[in-house]
């Protein structure tokens, strides 16, 4: 059981890594958004904001842009 709960962790950790070297602000956005919708309405912004890389301003944009 141990095992499995440290692979999961550590394939959710790379996948974060990677996403946040190779993807775009928008393209992190898109994808959080696509995975946990449910976040944007139980957590704060600028605590999404930090999880993605960008300033709670360019959080702002993208989501002006995407509405």
């Amino acid at each position: 059981m141990g095992r499995l709960v440290a692979e999961s962790y550590l394939l959710s950790t790379e996948t974060y890594h990677y996403d946040f070297h190779y993807l775009t602000a928008v393209e992190r956005f898109d994808k959080l958004q696509q995975e946990k919708m449910w976040i944007f309405n139980r957590v704060p912004l600028h605590y999404i904001a930090s999880y993605l890389g960008v300033s709670n301003e360019t959080l702002s944009r993208i989501r002006a842009k995407k509405s």
